[in-house]
Parts: C-alpha cells; sequence; structure tokens
C-alpha cells in the first residue's frame, strides 16, 4: 500500500516540477520578443523604470546586478533613448534606502539630477510596475533590469495594459541561484496576478512625470572680484594718532571709491648746499662809496684814544692810594 502511495507523490512531484519548468519558460519565450539586448535597437520612450535591489550582498561585497542595471540606465539616458528615469526600490528601513542608493550612482554616471525619479514604495516588482502607470501616470516605459527580471516584469505589465519594453543589461557570472529563485518567483507573480489579484501596498495621489525635455538651470554666475590699485600708505602708530584716530579705519575703507585728483601736486626740488664762504653775504662796498674823514673828525679820532689812556691811568692810582 505504502508503494501505490509513494507511487502518486513521486508522480504529483514530477508533475509539479514539469508544470513549474513549463510556466517558466512559456513565459520567457511569450515576452522574448519585448526584450533588447542592444541598447541602440530599442525605441525612444519618455520614462526608463529601473528595478531596484541591494547595492551590496549579505558579505559586504558590491551587488553585479545593481551595478549593471545603473550602468544601463545611465547609458539609455546618454544615448536619448529616455527622458527621464523613475528608479523604484525598498525604502522599509532607515538604513535601507534602493532609490536613495540609486539616485546617488546614477548622478555620478552623469544624469542630471532632474531627470531622476524616486519612487520609495517599490517593495516588489508588481509594487514598482503598477505604481508607475497608477501613480506616476506612466503609460509607456522601458524597464531596466536582467533578462530573466525582465520576463516577470513583462508579465506583471502585461496584465495592466501597459505598453512596455524591457532592456536587458548583462548578467552576473555568479546567477544560477538567483535563476532558480526565479522559477518560484514567477509562480507567485502569476498567483498574484490571477488567483489573489493582488495590489500594491500603497498607492496614494497621482504624481505624474513631465513630459518633454528636462530643463537644466545654468549654473549661478559670480560676480568677478574688483581688484583695486595697491597703495604705498601705511597708517601710523596708534600712539601718534590725533584724537579722532578711531574713524582712521573707516577713512580708509572708503578711500578706494573716492574720485582720484586731477590736480598737479607741486613737488619740492632739493637746492644744492652752500660753502661757508659762499653764504656770506656780499660786500657793500661795491655799491657804498668810501667817506674821506674831515679835518676836525681826524682830531676828535686820534684825542679819544689819549682821553681813554688818561683815565685808565688816573684809576690805576687812585686803587693804589686805597691799598696803602
Amino acid at each position: 500500500m505504502w508503494r501505490k502511495s509513494l507511487r502518486y507523490v513521486v508522480f504529483l512531484t514530477l508533475c509539479a516540477a514539469f508544470a513549474l519548468v513549463l510556466l517558466d519558460r512559456g513565459i520567457s519565450w511569450w515576452f522574448a520578443d519585448s526584450i533588447y539586448e542592444n541598447p541602440q535597437d530599442l525605441p525612444e520612450t519618455p520614462i526608463g523604470l529601473v528595478l531596484g535591489t541591494s547595492k551590496y550582498v549579505s558579505t559586504g561585497v558590491l551587488n553585479n546586478f545593481y551595478t549593471h542595471r545603473i550602468e544601463g540606465a545611465a547609458a539609455l539616458y546618454h544615448l536619448g533613448k529616455v527622458k527621464r528615469l523613475l528608479v523604484s526600490g525598498d525604502n522599509a528601513l532607515i538604513s535601507y534606502n534602493e532609490p536613495r542608493n540609486m539616485r546617488r550612482d546614477l548622478i555620478k554616471a552623469g544624469v542630471p539630477p532632474q531627470a531622476i525619479v524616486l519612487d520609495f514604495a517599490g517593495f516588489r516588482t508588481l509594487d514598482s510596475v503598477v505604481r508607475a502607470k497608477k501613480v506616476f501616470d506612466a503609460e509607456k516605459f522601458i524597464i531596466i533590469t536582467q533578462r530573466f527580471h525582465c520576463e516577470r516584469a513583462l508579465l506583471i505589465a502585461h496584465h495592466y495594459d501597459i505598453n512596455a519594453v524591457c532592456y536587458a543589461v548583462p548578467m552576473p557570472d555568479d546567477y544560477i541561484k538567483t535563476r532558480v529563485r526565479e522559477v518560484f518567483a514567477r509562480l507567485a507573480a502569476v498567483s498574484d496576478l490571477y488567483l489573489l489579484r493582488s495590489q500594491p501596498r500603497f498607492l496614494g495621489p497621482k504624481e505624474p512625470i513631465p513630459e518633454g525635455d528636462v530643463v537644466i538651470p545654468p549654473p549661478k554666475e559670480t560676480a568677478p572680484a574688483t581688484e583695486t590699485a595697491p597703495t604705498t600708505e601705511t597708517t601710523p602708530p596708534a600712539a601718534l594718532l590725533p584724537d579722532n584716530s578711531h574713524n582712521v579705519g573707516n577713512n580708509l575703507d572708503h578711500s578706494a571709491d573716492s574720485k582720484p585728483s586731477t590736480e598737479p601736486v607741486p613737488v619740492a626740488l632739493p637746492v644744492p648746499a652752500q660753502s661757508q664762504s659762499q653764504a656770506v653775504a656780499p660786500s657793500v662796498s661795491s655799491s657804498v662809496k668810501p667817506v674821506t674823514p674831515t679835518p676836525e673828525q681826524g682830531k676828535e679820532a686820534q684825542t679819544k684814544p689819549e682821553v681813554e689812556a688818561k683815565s685808565e691811568t688816573h684809576k690805576d692810582n687812585t686803587t693804589e692810594k686805597e691799598k696803602h
């Protein structure tokens, strides 16, 4: 009896495995024509939807799935295939923010911030694709992710009548484990769409993405600094300043605004030094005639020394008498 039960278990397991493989291969075949590996072949579309993933793996190494998506999104923008990039990812924890990481790395890749739109409620692929239409009002866009992820995202877009194609960025070398997990993720997607009819966790009001080219404001121009002519004046020491020395700084500050004087400034010329002999006043003999004394003046001149001599002799005699 137990052998018969074992046969049923094995048979059902094989049928389930076959159904999973058939579902997986069927989705890949169904959307093969909507996936592009060469970015040049993509049609020009207003919006590119970048599906988020963690930047680092559990060991702390950079996640190659993340790196290829950022590089592919930046390449589409620079080629002019998309005008704006909608980055959608998980933001459930304060320390884990996929959209902000993607925005930062896209800016480093040369995408202007004005061309990046953030969706912080892309917790699952279903949330990211459906919110792109119902919240951001995008009816047509390019999905940017790896090929296996493209197929599941296009399945969701087709169910919600979204006109979408996918750009398949390169796959990392170690993708086997991720590819096996994708088989069960597709089964969950079919269950959400056709059995459970699941909806995004958050929708909220519409935030339409503006159409047209991105307007990048020009950089702000700074006024060139005005150059002033160097001055040779020096400020006197504080001890030599007058009582209003506290105003000297204010006067110097406004000196640059005053207009230069056009009046000529007198310059003192050096005077050569004269010798002592040259500094003597000129003789008056050349301009004044000599005066010849009269006979009377001659007699007075002769008698004057005699009188002076007699007076001196008289003084000497009186002095001697006083001594005795």
